[in-house]
């Protein structure tokens, strides 16, 4: 075999795995929406509580409506909910909370304090499948106690690593 060859195979091997990638985040998707109609006790009626609750959370997403405090990372500020802030993590969700304007997330990038405000709106994030960005906000959600997010990262991971190994 010529080394063109293996260069073809080793290009569509690397495509393979991205699109193995992309598969397992569909599927994380699809997880966590199955998830939330589980959560309205099988009444998936837009007129359950927790439906409402899901939806309004989703559309509060990048929204100003309701905005009561700022979350800053890398020179971006982002208007945010406290309440959606304490519903996601404990470290959120005590007095402190209430009597601040700001939450400063100094360790994370734009790229990393972006992804972790969508996941907190919407139990979805756009994560890169590079290792250092997956690695960063990892350690971001570690240290908010986003145990949810840091679970579907370290999965992202591991099938990076089980990919790299074939």
């Amino acid at each position: 075999m010529g080394d063109s060859e293996a260069a073809k195979l080793q290009k569509h091997l690397n495509l393979l795995r991205q699109e193995y990638v992309k598969l397992q985040n569909k599927t994380l998707d699809l997880e966590q929406k199955l998830a939330a109609v589980s959560a309205t006790s099988g009444n998936v009626s837009e007129d359950t509580y927790a439906s409402q609750l899901l939806k309004t959370s989703n559309d509060l997403h990048d929204k100003e409506t309701f905005t009561d405090i700022t979350v800053s990372f890398s020179g971006k500020k982002v208007r945010a909910h406290r309440v959606i802030l304490a519903a996601r993590s404990k470290k959120w969700c005590t007095g402190d909370l209430a009597d601040q304007n700001e939450i400063e997330l100094e360790e994370a990038s734009v790229e990393v304090g972006t992804a972790l405000m969508k996941w907190v709106y919407t139990d979805k994030a756009d994560i890169r499948t590079d290792e250092s960005f997956i690695m960063d906000l990892v350690r971001v959600a570690n240290r908010y106690s986003l145990g949810g997010l840091r679970n579907r990262c370290e999965r992202i991971i591991i099938l990076a690593s089980e990919l790299a190994y074939y």
